[in-house]
């Protein structure tokens, strides 16, 4: 049975869905993003969530978002737990505990999160960055793969020069997870089709990484 607030997703992608309270979303993984009954091991999650220690890393975060509007909203956050974490316990209850700019007022009732891989993720920041936003231009494919690549480097902070075979073997490695709020909550989306949240634990289980973006028109 999957973790209190986690959901397996599969590899494929689908068109419009709807999502709790209403929230519509495009590019996603199939599989329903809802939260699951909440268990006493939560307040545990949650002490460990408040127990991590800010990490920033403002070039870092520069990279990781580079891919989405610049006239969007956008944030990359990282986090330094005090002991490594038990992969199960990587979910919601955690992530909302860990007081991130682009999770702020979400609660485990209101923050879905999802397993996924790191493909996934490519998938959105390579649309994000062809997109151009609400507002902004696209930009060509060969500038919109190298800032995908560089992004997906900073979250799980690899040296550029890592061969991308090897950076590959490492996104396997690492655990992933899709946020998705529901709509109007929280402090930082504009509940638009734009929102976009992720969440990447490192093979040590020491350090989360934290993205997001949200646009609207």
């Amino acid at each position: 049975m999957a973790p209190s607030h986690l959901v397996p997703l599969r590899a494929h992608r689908t068109g419009a869905r709807v999502e709790p309270g209403g929230h519509a979303r495009l590019h996603e993984p199939r599989g329903a993003l809802r939260p699951l009954p909440r268990d006493s091991t939560d307040r545990d999650r949650s002490r460990a969530g408040r127990a991590a220690l800010h990490t920033p890393d403002d070039r870092r975060a520069e990279v990781a978002v580079d891919p989405f509007a610049e006239l969007g909203r956008s944030a990359a956050e990282f986090f330094t737990l005090p002991v490594p974490l038990d992969p199960a316990d990587f979910n919601s209850a955690l992530l909302t505990a860990l007081g991130a700019t682009s999770l702020a007022g979400l609660t485990t009732e209101t923050l879905a999160a999802a397993h996924t891989t790191a493909d996934d993720v490519i998938g959105d920041l390579y649309v994000a960055a062809a997109s151009g936003g609400m507002w902004g231009d696209s930009r060509p494919g060969a500038y919109c793969r190298l800032s995908t690549w560089r992004a997906l480097y900073a979250l799980m902070d690899l040296d550029l020069s890592v061969p991308h075979g090897h950076a590959v073997r490492a996104a396997a490695d690492h655990r992933w997870l899709r946020l998705a709020p529901a709509r109007r909550t929280g402090d930082f989306f504009f509940g638009d089709l734009s929102d976009t949240a992720f969440a990447v634990l490192d093979p040590t289980r020491t350090r989360v990484a934290v993205i997001a973006a949200t646009d609207t028109d």
